[in-house]
């Protein structure tokens, strides 16, 4: 095997790890974003008053 050949597969190697990390950061991104919306919707049904107070009382 000729040394371009090997560099060419280690940076298509590379290059395919890269794209899997990227994509599984994606899809975090999402989840988050999803279980974000989930929690404004929930924090829109409670007393805001209740929520002000308790997020002071966490810092």
């Amino acid at each position: 095997m000729t040394k371009d050949k090997q560099i060419e597969e280690n940076f298509s190697d590379i290059l395919s790890m890269l794209k899997k990390k990227v994509q599984q950061k994606d899809e975090e991104i999402m989840r988050l974003r999803e279980e974000n919306t989930k929690l404004k919707e929930k924090l829109t049904e409670i007393d805001p008053d209740f929520v002000l107070e308790e997020t002071f009382k966490r810092r």
